[in-house]
């Protein structure tokens, strides 16, 4: 739904519940919106969400080093998938990515790297096990965005690029990870879409706030950005978030 026409429908339905009977209205108190969206986020999770590497995908992974673990979580819960010669498995608990390896982070984007032209960093970063790279997440400057959908890789000691700015379509970079040898990448990214038309999701729409559900995906890159392997991972997976490590 186009943003000025949920802008409209949420300030309709706003003024329409609002509307005083007797004492009574729905949204006089700010918290009342605050519990429909939490009530409507509950009810859209649901449904078990399912985790897999594509098929076609499965050889690409299992000719990789070590394993790669993903972490994804949501007000349903949190979900921890390890990935180890092209299975996918699910595990009790995982090691925390790196703090800068994130999405949601503070500062925001990389330091002192050269900045490609009409982009700014901005999102996850990280330097390789041996010290000699930086892989870090771009937005761009015109138009302004503070959605990363490229990355490139730089030198750590001398802040010059050494790969190409690599795009990654619709879908945000939400997390980013070196293999133990320092040769590969792993780009955790998601795009989103929204279901106005089940009842719980308009209900939620009416209170100003469409339930996003993201589908992720995940890439494999070597030092010059192209990449290796590349898988969905789920889909539809609601207001979720995630990160990635790669460990021996």
């Amino acid at each position: 739904m186009p943003r000025r026409a949920r802008i409209s429908t949420g300030g309709l339905a706003y003024h329409i519940l609002n509307r005083p009977v007797g004492r009574l209205a729905l949204f006089d108190k700010p918290v009342f919106p605050v519990i429909l969206v939490i009530c409507c986020l509950i009810a859209s999770c649901s449904d078990e969400p399912r985790f897999a590497i594509e098929a076609r995908a499965k050889k690409q992974f299992a000719a990789l080093p070590g394993k790669i673990g993903v972490s994804f979580g949501n007000y349903a819960g949190d979900w921890f998938l390890l990935i180890d010669k092209g299975s996918l498995s699910l595990v009790e608990r995982l090691p925390k990515a790196p703090k800068e390896a994130s999405a949601n982070i503070e500062p925001f984007g990389a330091k002192d790297l050269a900045e490609p032209d009409n982009y700014h960093y901005f999102g996850p970063y990280v330097k390789s096990p041996d010290g000699k790279f930086v892989v870090a997440s771009l937005a761009t400057k015109n138009p302004y965005s503070t959605l990363p959908k490229a990355f490139v890789i730089g030198d750590f000691h001398t802040a010059k690029l050494v790969s190409k700015v690599n795009g990654t379509g619709a879908y945000r970079i939400g997390g980013l990870a070196w293999s133990p040898d320092s040769k590969l990448i792993a780009v955790l990214k998601s795009r989103d879409r929204f279901k106005w038309w089940r009842p719980v999701d308009f209900v939620s729409a009416l209170s100003g706030h469409l339930i996003p559900y993201l589908e992720f995906g995940l890439d494999l890159v070597d030092l010059q950005g192209n990449v290796l392997a590349e898988t969905r991972l789920v889909r539809d997976l609601p207001s979720a978030s995630g990160e990635v490590i790669w460990t021996e």
